[in-house]
Order: C-alpha cells, then sequence, then structure tokens
C-alpha cells in the first residue's frame, strides 16, 4: 500500500547507474567538501554500474516538478514511488526536495555554513545501494521481509548548480511498501479508538497496571517514561484483557477497500471475545523485534552518530513499512502468511562492525570494538524509546495521537506497553506468536488504519 499524493516529474540530465553486487566494496578514499554533507564513522562504498538495463520507464533521470508529463506518488520529502505496470513499484530516493530541486540550506548548528537538500550524495547513494543488499541477505535467511531491491542510481548533472563539483544522486530501489509504522500505522489505529473504544470503561485499562504506574486517578505514567526511569517495573501484556473495540462504530464510505475491512472486523468482533487491538500492537511490536535482532546478531548499525550536520539515528518506527503480504487478505491460507508485519529501509547512513572506521563523538570508549557495540545499544534504545511513544528522541516519528479524554489516552499507554512486550519478545529470539483466529482480522484492521492514515507525508 501506498499513499495518495500525486507528483508529477521531468526528465533531465544526467548519468543511470544499475546496481550489481558483484561490483561494490568498500574502500577508504578521500572527501573534498565544499559544503557539509553527512561524516559517517565508516569506510567509503564503491559502487561500479552493472551491465543489467533499467526499466525503459527509469532509463533517463527524473526530477519531481509541479506540471510534468510522468506521475507518480509522493513519499516523503526527497522521495517518490512510480509504479510501471506489469513490472512493479519504484522508489526513487532523492528526486527533488518537494518541487523545489535541490535547494540550499544553512546548516542548523553553523549557519555559515549550507547542505545541499531534496537528493542523495554518491557516498550516501552507494551506501544504501550496498547495504540494503546486505541487510536483505541477512533477513531473508531469517524468513523476514524485505522493503526494497537496489536497482541502481541517477548522477543528475550539476555543471550550473551551486558547488557543482558535489554530484546529486538519485538512488532506484525495487519497493513493496511505503507506509510507516510510527505515522501511519499506529497513529491510524490510535485515531480510531475514540470511535471503536467508546464502551471501553476505564477502571478495565487501570486495573492491570501496578499501582505505582497511576500517577493521579486515570492518568497513566507513559510508556516511554516508564522505560526511561525504569522505576515502574516491566511493560504490561493487554493481550488477555477484556478490552474489545466495537467495529459498528465505524461509518460506512465511498472506498471499497473500507467498507470490506469494516465489514470482516464486525464479523470478527461477534464471535470472538479476543482483544484485538492488544493483539495487533503485540504481533507489531514482535515483528519489530526480529528485525532488530536481525541487526544485533550481523553487527548491522542503522546509523547511529553526530556529525556536523547535528545527531543522527535512523533506528526508528518510521523506518519500518508495513509489507505488501499484509494486504494480501483474500483467499490466504494462514500457513502461507508471512509471519513479519514489517520491513525495515533507509541505510544511507548505515555501516557494520567490519566498516566502522573512526570512533563516533558519542561513543566513551577507547577502543572502536566499544565504541561500535555502544552505538548498537543506542539504537537499541532508541528504536524502543520511539516505540514506546517518546516523540522528543527522534525527529523521524512525529510519537503518539493526543487525547483530552484520560480514558483513551490510559488505552493509548496500555496498548504501548503491549507493543513494547512484542518487542522484547522478538528481540530476544522468542518464537513467533501467531493465533490463526487472530491473524486475519489484525491485516483487516492494520489495512482499516492505514487507509485512514493515507493522505500522510512522512
Amino acid at each position: 500500500m501506498f499513499g495518495n499524493t500525486v507528483v508529477s516529474f521531468s526528465p533531465c540530465d544526467g548519468i543511470v547507474g544499475s546496481f550489481d553486487e558483484k561490483l561494490s566494496s568498500d574502500q577508504r578514499k578521500p572527501r573534498v567538501l565544499e559544503c557539509v554533507l553527512p561524516e559517517i564513522p565508516a569506510k567509503e562504498v564503491f559502487l561500479q554500474s552493472g551491465d543489467r538495463l533499467l526499466p525503459k520507464q527509469l532509463q533517463t533521470p527524473l526530477i519531481k516538478v509541479p506540471n510534468g508529463s510522468i506521475q507518480g506518488t509522493q513519499s516523503g520529502r526527497r522521495s517518490a514511488i512510480i509504479s510501471i505496470e506489469g513490472i512493479g513499484n519504484f522508489r526513487l530516493k532523492g528526486c527533488g526536495d518537494l518541487n523545489d530541486g535541490f535547494p540550499l540550506k544553512p546548516v542548523e548548528r553553523s549557519p555559515e555554513e549550507v547542505e545541499i537538500r531534496g537528493c542523495m550524495f554518491q557516498s550516501t547513494c552507494f551506501r544504501e545501494m550496498y547495504y540494503t543488499n546486505l541487510i536483505n541477505h541477512a533477513l531473508t535467511s531469517k524468513g523476514l521481509p524485505v522493503a526494497n531491491i537496489p536497482i541502481g542510481w541517477w548522477q543528475y548533472d550539476s555543471k550550473d548548480a551551486p558547488h557543482p563539483s558535489i554530484p546529486r544522486f538519485c538512488g532506484i530501489f525495487q519497493t513493496f511498501g511505503d507506509l510507516r509504522l510510527s505515522d501511519h500505522l499506529l497513529v491510524g489505529l490510535e485515531n480510531l479508538l475514540p470511535i471503536i473504544c467508546q464502551d471501553v470503561q476505564l477502571e478495565f485499562i487501570l486495573k492491570p497496571f501496578p499501582l505505582n504506574r497511576i500517577s493521579e486517578p486515570g492518568n497513566i505514567i507513559e510508556t516511554w517514561m516508564a522505560i526511561l526511569t525504569e522505576d515502574f517495573g516491566d511493560p504490561v501484556d493487554f493481550r488477555s484483557t477484556s478490552i474489545r473495540a466495537d467495529f459498528d462504530r465505524l461509518s460506512k464510505k465511498s472506498d471499497d477497500a473500507w467498507n470490506r475491512c469494516r465489514e470482516n472486523l464486525v464479523k470478527f468482533q461477534k464471535k470472538s471475545p479476543a482483544s484485538l487491538l492488544a493483539y495487533t500492537y503485540w504481533r507489531l511490536g514482535e515483528s519489530a523485534g526480529k528485525i532488530h535482532q536481525v541487526f544485533a546478531e550481523n553487527s548491522f548499525c542503522w546509523g547511529t552518530f553526530e556529525d556536523r550536520l547535528g545527531f543522527h539515528c535512523n533506528a526508528h518506527p518510521n523506518n519500518l513499512v508495513v509489507v505488501s503480504d499484509t494486504f494480501q487478505l483474500e483467499s490466504v491460507n494462514f500457513d502461507s502468511l508471512t509471519p513479519s508485519l514489517l520491513a525495515p529501509l533507509d541505510f544511507d547512513m548505515a555501516f557494520s562492525r567490519s566498516n566502522f572506521q573512526v570512533e563516533s563523538q558519542l561513543t566513551r570508549s577507547g577502543n572502536s570494538e566499544g565504541g561500535f557495540s555502544e552505538l548498537l545499544e543506542i539504537e537499541k534504545r532508541a528504536m524502543k524509546m520511539s516505540l514506546s511513544g517518546d516523540h522528543q528522541l527522534n525527529s523521524g516519528s512525529q510519537g503518539t495521537s493526543q487525547f483530552q479524554d484520560e480514558k483513551f489516552s490510559a488505552l493509548k499507554w496500555a496498548l504501548r506497553d503491549t507493543l513494547i512486550c512484542g518487542f522484547d519478545h522478538g528481540m530476544q529470539g522468542g518464537s513467533w506468536c501467531m493465533r490463526e483466529d487472530m491473524e486475519m482480522p489484525m491485516r483487516f484492521l492494520i489495512q482499516l488504519a492505514l487507509l485512514h492514515m493515507q493522505d500522510t507525508i512522512s
């Protein structure tokens, strides 16, 4: 499933390259900086173009423009998705900052310096190709789905642009999902709570929490705060509670997909007393935990370091997309379902233990081995805090929905607790906790929440 915001493209001058994993390596090479680029604490990655031809529609560089002859859908500020009939969907990462091309922007920490927006650079484009391929192999070896497959890149003609010696790149990937765990799915589910959970009683939500999590009558210490301070015990798993949703309260729409999801959820609630919301949050956390386990086992760092541009941490839930298999809802056998609901992306600043080159400013260890391990621990903590609703930790995720009614606020944190329980289970290598009676209704609920948020640009 992809977004609804339409964008236009115009062909432009440049060079086209195709990804070939046999022609990739990491090596050390100097860089000349005329403006500020990401300074990743790792060896440079070098790619040579392969012989494979890109699809015809992608054999000329494209850039986003207000009115162009080619159309796609928006994906963040600098990316877009193009669908090619009979071939697939393709992510163009770095094809313009909205419709403004590649503007210069003052560096927040150093306003006298500038950065180029809307594109990738050779270093980040090649790095993303290289690490997407490596991480994909690690994911598929564990039966986990992938979000992107690298196929090539464009190098835009920059001879008439400011800082012409710094080429602007766009990475091209076949892609299998775009809607994000945080800003699309979790916020979408939370936005539905006041509609579908009107009959849930506050006392039923509060009862499983330890007394020290209730700061005052009706108010819960937030999940992220409980994790941060470590003073409130383990998060609470709400899967066995009687918190149920009433999907009959959802209005019918002119959207056939919405109505189909609603109809199936109404059927489910009539025959099952289980908490589908809690099950859904657990499974999402479990999927995120399994992915993070693969990163830890293979010593992949998503991209956590500090440089002149600021603090970078790509380990956040908006870099997890809901995979397309989740929406194959018709005539699907339970045993054929892909267990993971999510897949990771955004590896333009990723590196591995063997690729780690210099000690990050964030590390306190006196050696590179300890420094890298510290970065991995920071990433695990950052992902867990972001999943638990801390919107201040990372600008890549907007956090949670806000409620005036204390009942829905308490329910939100109950579900976030359950999400973290699933994450810890997956991260520790636990077996998949899939229930045949819940799995398909859960996928209808996920699709419903994403339809609710489809116009959001993350």
